[in-house]
């Protein structure tokens, strides 16, 4: 899950933390996605920057292997919890994490997608109690036909450096040695262009 926080009133907190899942990387061979799930963009700007606008940015880290996350992020955040929490994973488990894990009032975002059998069970009592909002985002409910071209067209402007954020470009075949790099810390980000 990711959680990022900011609050003029608090320190700034972030933080990201996973839960013993098995993140092993996994791709398909082939993927099929229906029409609506293609966007055109400005064939200008490089497909390893325009690939971005599907991804998400971390800033800081919780070693769930190590450390309570939800305690973690409390201490991170001096006992108040984060303002956003986005969950990333699509678990339960994970999800209560970051329902626990956030303000009062404060609000949790599901990006992780769950498989159609996955339950929650969270106290409704600490639902009301806790308030704030929850909540779920598919591409952080963009439209990509209507906003990935106003992206592209504010990257091609030098209003939106996403460049900055590709660390490097890589072959179907690297991508093992990739997640090695990126599990050590090697590379921000790594986009296969194929």
């Amino acid at each position: 899950m990711i959680i990022s926080a900011a609050s003029e009133a608090r320190k700034t907190r972030t933080a990201a933390c996973s839960s013993g899942v098995d993140r092993r990387p996994r791709f398909a061979e082939k993927t099929l996605v229906a029409a609506g799930q293609c966007t055109k963009v400005d064939p200008a700007v490089a497909p390893q920057v325009a690939g971005l606008l599907g991804c998400g940015v971390m800033a800081g880290i919780v070693n769930s292997k190590d450390t309570e996350p939800v305690e973690a992020i409390l201490e991170l955040t001096g006992g108040f919890g984060a303002d956003v929490v986005i969950e990333a994973v699509g678990r339960p488990e994970t999800y209560k994490q970051a329902f626990y894990a956030r303000d009062l009032a404060g609000t949790v975002v599901l990006v992780g997608v769950p498989t159609p059998d996955m339950m929650l069970e969270l106290p409704l009592l600490d639902v009301f109690g806790r308030g704030g909002a929850l909540k779920s985002f598919w591409y952080g409910d963009c439209l990509p036909s209507r906003d990935f071209p106003l992206l592209i067209d504010l990257h091609l402007q030098g209003r939106l450096p996403l460049e900055k954020f590709v660390t490097e470009a890589i072959q179907l075949d690297e991508v093992e040695a990739a997640f090695q790099r990126m599990h050590h810390g090697d590379v921000l980000r790594s986009v296969v262009v194929l």
